[in-house]
């Protein structure tokens, strides 16, 4: 992984992983291991796949430990709003057996039960499917609002 500037993340993208890193940083010695570092990014739901945590672990071994901006940085790749979408597409998908569309029951049903952090509560759920409106949601058009609000 290329250290340097920080680009490619919104700024509450930003803003979160620095929540999180201040948080598994208990010590505050600036520095977290790299366990804590996948543990952090998968309770925050990026799906790490085996190449990702190589690369985290392999980073590791020459650096020793992450620090803040070392997290942004993994973020720039694992957790930008393009891979967030595309891995929201995937999950709405697969509950909808492939298809492009999915039921407001089916996906107010999905969006109370996933999330291990955070949870959404049944206020939230009525208020984002409120400003949809529709019956059969339009699994792109869903991924896309929730990525821009």
């Amino acid at each position: 992984m290329v250290l340097g500037e920080v680009s490619g993340l919104s700024k509450s993208r930003v803003h979160e992983l620095r929540q999180f890193f201040k948080i598994v940083d208990r010590d505050k010695t600036g520095k977290v291991s790299e366990e804590k570092i996948i543990h952090m990014l998968n309770a925050i739901g990026v799906q790490l796949t085996k190449r990702d945590k190589l690369a985290i672990r392999a980073e590791s071994n020459e650096r020793g430990f992450y620090t803040e901006e070392d997290l942004i940085k993994i973020g720039e790749v694992v957790y930008n709003d393009r891979v967030i979408a595309r891995d929201l597409v995937e999950s709405l998908q697969s509950i909808s057996d492939g298809k492009d569309t999915i039921s407001s029951t089916e996906l107010r049903k999905h969006l109370l039960n996933i999330g291990s952090i955070i949870k959404l509560t049944p206020e939230e759920v009525n208020c984002i499917l409120s400003d949809i409106g529709e019956n059969n949601i339009n699994i792109y058009d869903f991924v896309s609002y929730c990525i821009s609000e």
